[in-house]
């Protein structure tokens, strides 16, 4: 009774678990107390912390609460006995890493004395499993894996070594290597090894989509999802269903992969709705299904949940999400932070050396940022560095996204036939596989490149495929994230009766674009929304920096978008701009 009245009254008990069997000091009279202690029998602290670690590890042996098992390591380890630790360690591992909590479970490996990890060369090898995932240098993780095989002397732990080396090849973006090395780590692991059995089970599918077979991908993910989710390890169960939901969001089924992304999210958030580590490849990928739905809102929405969820522990994941707030960023135009992302996404990639997929993804969003700001040197820099880039580890995801990326810049750079010669390959091979998001981009390109090189009937074919299937996934922002020029052909699309409602769609997308050119059929190339704004305000006595400030975009942004006008307009300087603007009839006289 008494126990009840001071918790009550908020009189510094807490309760430790729901029956109110259990009261701990609230932490500000425990500080107090500790104080006091260390002052007066600095000698007793050692021996109580060791008594407390005993009392949470018993209460572990019968409760659920990963709170006890929590607080009994931390007990032993801050009680200078780390023989207790190890084996508390050890004894809670799977369940630790189950609930992702990746970062906790490596600060206290990181904390053992060399002998006791020795001891126990299963805490090596997960050790080493951990450090790669969380983005720690290949030195660290290469040597715990190797300390785990000194250590495992009888080879108990073949299994889990085996485990990590295939995790590993997967990180290096070896598919052939990855399925090898899983097969032969399942091969090893006794049966009941869930946990690390559903671990390789997911990595054989990430071998397979790298190799290209789509259909066994999803086969052995599924796979890993239902048994995570049997067992109850949420690091795999959503991790697994992510990728599940990536692959069908690849083939063009959105909707299905939205729901996969939930399912997946649902799985790796508490029921106090606090989002796990876990949680973050199910959120980015909530992010590309709402921008490919256009809600710009939500996808962003979505996606920095998805960053700040990775950024509690380093992964290549964070790279993924901030290469999809630079896409944000450059579409608005905010060009200044998009930079800083990227600068930041490549310091992520270059201390996580155990992996070049997240270096190979920077490079490509350096691409995306030349042709935006149109710095054609910087573009072309890019398509060396490419063309010279080797790598002995083909990852077709990544050489489809390099080679589309490539033919995008070819198009920028006024080389349309070489982008189509690039873009009718990667096309085949993406239908081939059952890429039916990224074939849609493709064929849109493809309808630039015909356009550009004046073959009309050519570019509508392109679109018409397009069209045709993107309509079943409700694909818009593929279409309209290449401005009027796409706008224009679905005008035509539209008037020759191409998939009229979802041409008509996507047509409300495009708020400004119009069927005819009208006014500016005296321009080779017509200005865009953005660029008739700048130039009303130049019009108007507007400095670049004011007009900057009104549209809140970079002073090199408007720089650029000046230079742009001039060309197109054929002047030399503003007010050149401003005489030629208005014979056209762009502004009013």
């Amino acid at each position: 009774k008494m126990l009840e009245r001071l918790e009550a009254a908020n009189l510094f008990l807490l309760p430790l678990d729901d029956k109110r069997y259990w009261y701990r000091y609230h932490r500000l009279l425990a500080d107090v107390l500790r104080e006091r202690l260390q002052k007066s029998e600095p000698e007793r602290t050692f021996t109580l912390h060791r008594r407390a670690s005993s009392w949470y590890a018993r209460q572990a042996e019968v409760s659920e609460a990963s709170v006890f098992i929590s607080k009994a390591i931390d007990h032993a380890l801050q009680g200078d006995h780390p023989a207790q630790a190890g084996e508390l360690i050890e004894a809670g591992a799977e369940s630790t890493l189950m609930r992702s909590e990746l970062t906790t479970f490596l600060v206290w490996t990181e904390r053992l004395p060399e002998q006791v990890l020795l001891s126990r060369p299963r805490l090596y090898a997960l050790q080493a499993m951990v450090r790669l995932i969380t983005g720690r240098p290949l030195e660290e993780v290469t040597q715990s894996l190797e300390r785990a095989s000194q250590a495992d002397s009888n080879e108990d732990h073949a299994g889990e070594i085996a485990t990590v080396r295939a995790m590993l090849a997967t990180f290096q973006g070896d598919g052939q290597a990855t399925a090898t090395l899983a097969e032969q780590a399942l091969q090893l692991l006794p049966e009941d090894s869930l946990f690390m059995r559903t671990l390789m089970i997911d990595s054989l599918g990430i071998a397979y989509l790298m190799l290209g077979d789509f259909p066994a991908a999803i086969q052995a993910l599924e796979q890993a999802a239902r048994m995570g989710e049997q067992t109850g390890n949420v690091l795999a169960a959503a991790g697994a269903w992510g990728s599940v939901a990536g692959l069908h969001m690849t083939a063009g089924r959105l909707q299905r992969a939205h729901d996969l992304f939930k399912r997946a999210l649902e799985l790796a958030t508490s029921p106090t709705g606090q989002r796990l580590p876990a949680a973050g490849k199910a959120l980015l990928g909530l992010g590309q299904v709402w921008r490919e739905w256009n809600d710009i809102e939500a996808a962003e929405r979505y996606t920095r949940e998805g960053v700040e969820c990775f950024e509690h522990y380093g992964d290549v994941g964070t790279v993924v999400g901030l290469a999809s707030l630079v896409r944000f960023r450059i579409e608005a135009g905010e060009f200044d932070i998009a930079r800083s992302q990227i600068a930041e996404a490549e310091r992520i990639a270059f201390e996580s050396d155990a992996t070049d997929i997240d270096d190979r993804l920077v490079h490509a969003l350096k691409a995306f940022l030349a042709l935006a700001e149109g710095d054609d040197e910087a573009a072309k820099q890019w398509v060396e560095d490419l063309r010279s880039a080797t790598t002995d580890k083909p990852f077709y995801h990544l050489q489809e996204l390099e080679q589309t990326t490539l033919a995008r810049v070819l198009l920028g750079l006024n080389q349309p036939q070489e982008a189509l010669e690039i873009l009718l390959s990667v096309g085949q091979n993406a239908e081939k596989l059952g890429m039916y998001k990224r074939l849609v981009e493709i064929l849109v390109l493809q309808a630039l490149a015909h356009d550009a090189m004046g073959e009309e009937n050519q570019a509508l074919e392109a679109i018409e495929s397009a069209l045709c299937i993107g309509e079943t996934g409700g694909m818009v922002r593929t279409f309209i994230q290449e401005g009027e020029r796409v706008g224009n052909l679905l005008h035509e699309a539209a008037r020759r009766g191409i998939t009229p409602e979802y041409v008509g769609r996507l047509l409300a997308a495009f708020p400004q674009i119009q069927p005819e050119r009208g006014k500016q059929d005296g321009l080779v190339e017509p200005l865009s929304e953005r660029e008739l704004e700048v130039l009303s305000l130049l019009a108007e006595g507007y400095t670049n920096a004011e007009i900057g400030i009104r549209l809140h975009l970079a002073l090199s942004t408007i720089k650029w978008h000046t230079s742009n006008i001039y060309g197109k307009l054929g002047v030399k300087n503003r007010s050149q701009a401003v005489v030629r603007g208005r014979s056209l009839g762009l502004l009013p006289e």
